[in-house]
């Protein structure tokens, strides 16, 4: 005869061999899985291991891990994901972390549609934005004030520079160079 260590059990009621909805073993939690290995370990080989919400008629945030991944995403108020690609990964072995992206390709990979980095001050007040234009680097506050082109050409106050330094102004501001 086999004896287990169970202290309580939940039956999920499908009728299937060991479905348990949660299981408390050796003072181990386990949703999903007969054999918790931690405190608390929610387990699904498909969907969200665990989900946040501020209630009833709220979107939740949505955490999963699958193959040693973490995947943050959010969800509609029923439950449903509101994109393709995790609003935040990090991928276990290599210890990237992509946001927009759930394959990063650098240390830290943002994908985004429009604006990709901003920094801001502490009043909320946007500074400074960084973004791609097909493959050109663009830096602006409310105007663009860089563009760095893949063909190594650099704008100041232009976006099309035509050589190595392009300086754009207008009116009456002149470049200036100067040494110290």
């Amino acid at each position: 005869s086999t004896t287990n260590s169970y202290v309580l059990t939940v039956n999920a009621n499908t009728g299937a061999t060991n479905n348990y909805a949660a299981t408390f073993l050796g003072g181990n939690v386990g949703i999903g899985t007969t054999s918790p290995k931690w405190l608390l370990n929610p387990f699904s080989a498909t969907a969200a291991q665990l989900a946040l919400s501020a209630g009833a008629g709220v979107g939740q945030w949505a955490f999963r891990n699958a193959g040693g991944n973490l995947y943050f995403a959010t969800t509609t108020v029923a439950g449903t994901a509101t994109t393709s690609t995790s609003a935040l990964s990090i991928i276990g072995s290599t210890g990237r972390v992509g946001i927009g992206t759930s394959n990063p390709n650098a240390a830290l990979d943002i994908a985004a549609e429009t604006d990709h980095l901003g920094f801001s001050d502490m009043a909320g007040g946007m500074q400074w934005v960084q973004y791609l234009s097909g493959s050109d680097l663009h830096f602006y506050d409310t105007d663009i004030r860089l563009v760095l082109q893949a063909g190594g050409n650099v704008g100041i106050g232009t976006t099309t520079p035509a050589n190595i330094l392009t300086v754009s102004t207008s009116g009456n501001t002149r470049p200036a160079v100067s040494t110290t």
